[in-house]
């Protein structure tokens, strides 16, 4: 047996579901036992009482990433983790992320760990807005707005419509 070389098998990146608001904690106990993981975040700005304030989030809430070789990795180990609920899979195996999409987000992350989404835009290209009140929306990039805002146009109640939104909140969909 030549254990699991020439099967295709390698190391992929795989979702993990975290327990409500702790992607955090499971990001640090993974890492602790030896798992090369990733959380993506975001800034948002959220309203309290009386002031606005700007939180870390994570990007895709209640999920973050491993990397892991099925055939050699103890990967049943990560659904026993302190934070985690369990690895995404489909029957009884963990199933990969779409390639790229792990590497392209890493590729926009800033050194303090948030996504930054300074990447050029051309006018027709897909977005997706991230944050805010239109958090999630797809639309295609018009152009650039006065100061640091962008106008993307979405389709929303069977109508489409140009809205302004900060820049910081715009990502390409590649």
């Amino acid at each position: 047996m030549d254990g699991g070389a020439g099967l295709g098998l390698e190391r992929r990146w795989y979702a993990v579901k975290a327990h409500p608001r702790k992607e955090a904690i499971a990001l640090q106990n993974l890492e602790r036992q030896g798992f090369g993981s990733y959380l993506p975040l975001v800034s948002e700005v959220v309203r309290l009482k009386t002031r606005t304030q700007t939180v870390r989030k994570a990007f895709f809430p209640g999920y973050l990433f491993v990397s892991l070789d099925l055939e050699v990795d103890r990967w049943r180990s990560v659904n026993g983790t302190y934070g985690v609920t369990g690895l995404v899979s489909f029957g009884d195996r963990p199933a990969p992320t779409p390639r790229g999409l792990v590497e392209r987000l890493r590729e926009l992350t800033a050194e303090s760990g948030e996504l930054s989404f300074d990447d050029e835009l051309q006018p027709g290209a897909q977005v997706r807005v991230v944050g805010g009140p239109m958090d999630r929306f797809v639309g295609v990039f018009q152009e650039r707005d006065a100061g640091s805002r962008v106008r993307i146009l979405i389709s929303i109640l069977s109508r489409e419509v140009s809205v302004s939104v900060p820049r910081s909140q715009v990502m390409a969909i590649v």
